[in-house]
């Protein structure tokens, strides 16, 4: 927020953060109910995997993947899954996993977006190796032999 903010400042808030979330959640694991905590610690995995894989994976291997499609992959996720959960406990129990939803949602999103924004620099995709296992290789060319070449630049 502050980009002028120093690193003290920055260190005394992130510890700040840290000792008040486990604060409540102490207080959570001392007066709720194991089944609470057990949903809890689903539903921080479901909606972890509705934001972040497919800006991950997308992002890693392919070379079509733009910042912009991975911010709002990550924010269509949170909220598809978000409300799949509501969805999912207060109207009408879902056949599979809420976080499916937002999976499906931040997919859709990271493809749609990124296919309608501008591309990434070809070099530095490839001085990161971005999508190295799903570009076109020289025929009789190895994965491995292929990566030793980029590694060497």
């Amino acid at each position: 927020m502050n980009k002028d903010a120093s690193d003290k400042t920055i260190t005394l808030l992130s510890r700040a953060a840290i000792a008040s979330s486990a604060a409540v959640t102490l207080v959570i694991a001392w007066n709720y109910t194991p089944e609470l905590l057990a949903w809890l610690t689903w539903l921080g995995i479901g909606i972890m995997f509705a934001c972040f894989v497919t800006p991950l994976v997308g992002g890693l291997y392919w070379r079509s993947a733009t910042k912009e499609g991975a911010i709002l992959s990550m924010l269509v996720g949170l909220v598809v899954g978000s409300y799949a959960t509501y969805y999912h406990n207060f109207v009408w129990k879902l056949p599979m996993h809420y976080s499916i939803c937002g999976f499906v949602a931040s997919v859709i999103t990271m493809v749609v977006v990124s296919l309608l924004t501008k591309k990434a620099d070809p070099k530095i995709l490839d001085d990161t190796m971005t999508g190295l296992y799903l570009k076109p290789r020289k025929a009789g060319q190895s994965v491995a032999s292929e990566a030793a070449q980029t590694m060497k630049r």
